[in-house]
């Protein structure tokens, strides 16, 4: 576990799949990101990569051949090495082996730098093409989960006390529904003003709420119970997810950034011709960054 600290915020950071384990507030000690619960989700803040979401049947097809891959890909269940670890940073990598080029044939390497700067903890995804020759195709986002205060009525009925979602400045987005089985429905995506939902865990009913965001916009939770508020800024990162656990109904809420989203509908299964996908030429290199402010008042 590696540690990040300055005088409003402590980080820790596991080396498997680089997640963000825990943000505290150094004055109160109130913990903003979710402890893993397996009865309700057992993550954190996952790496998502090579793929953003679900492949429709769980396959894709790339140079003639098929390839099996789970929701949301390999990195979150990998164990990163530690390339450089400061008292403000820390940086990852991961490279492919025998058992990602089962799932993944191509030669990459991922590198993942958390900055931490006051109450802002930024991050930093940086994915290199290793081939000389060959393309290669990929998705990249974060899966931060950020504690939500909850009450339990007489009935148990268990609901978010004053939880709500915004975006600013730009509050008009394209909202894009999921299929029952986690797939884009393209053709119902509409524009949605989005200047504040009252987040229940109805809300999340039909899994996660998903945006292909206008630039500049800012993705805000708040949680009025605990005078808490999360403003992440997923910067480039074209489409953004919110969700929680349903029908299960626990405390926290995920912001998710993501370059790169889950199949549509109608795919193909190309992988060349996925939605949203990136492509980098031999030996280049994109980077993705994203930036989470913690706000304890």
């Amino acid at each position: 576990m590696i540690t990040l600290s300055n005088q409003q915020l402590t980080v820790k950071i596991n080396e498997f799949g680089a997640e963000v384990s825990s943000v505290t507030d150094q004055k109160t000690g109130y913990e903003f990101i979710w402890q893993a619960d397996d009865n309700y989700w057992g993550r954190h803040a996952p790496v998502l990569f090579p793929i953003v979401g679900r492949l429709k049947k769980d396959k894709y097809q790339y140079e003639n051949q098929t390839y099996e891959m789970t929701q949301h890909g390999f990195a979150r269940d990998s164990m990163f090495k530690v390339e450089e670890s400061t008292e403000n940073t820390a940086t990852f990598s991961l490279t492919d082996n025998k058992d990602t080029q089962k799932k993944y044939p191509f030669k990459f390497e991922l590198m993942i730098k958390y900055t931490l700067e006051e109450d802002h903890l930024s991050v930093t995804y940086k994915v290199t093409n290793r081939s000389l020759r060959e393309e290669m195709y990929y998705g990249i986002g974060g899966h931060p989960a950020f504690n939500i205060s909850q009450t339990t009525d007489e009935v148990d009925n268990v609901e978010f006390s004053q939880a709500s979602f915004r975006f600013e400045p730009n509050h008009e987005q394209l909202a894009i529904p999921l299929s029952e089985e986690g797939l884009l429905k393209l053709k119902e995506a509409e524009k949605q003003k989005v200047n504040e939902i009252q987040l229940t865990h109805e809300t999340f009913k039909e899994d996660a709420l998903i945006y292909k965001v206008e630039p500049n916009s800012v993705m805000i939770l708040t949680d009025e119970a605990n005078q808490v508020e999360i403003r992440l800024n997923p910067q480039e990162m074209a489409h953004v997810g919110v969700w929680s656990s349903y029908p299960k109904r626990a405390g926290f809420v995920c912001l998710e950034p993501w370059a790169g989203v889950a199949d549509e509908e109608e795919t193909s299964g190309q992988l060349k011709e996925k939605y949203a996908i990136h492509s980098l030429n031999p030996e280049q290199t994109l980077t993705h960054e994203y930036t989470m402010q913690f706000i304890k008042k």
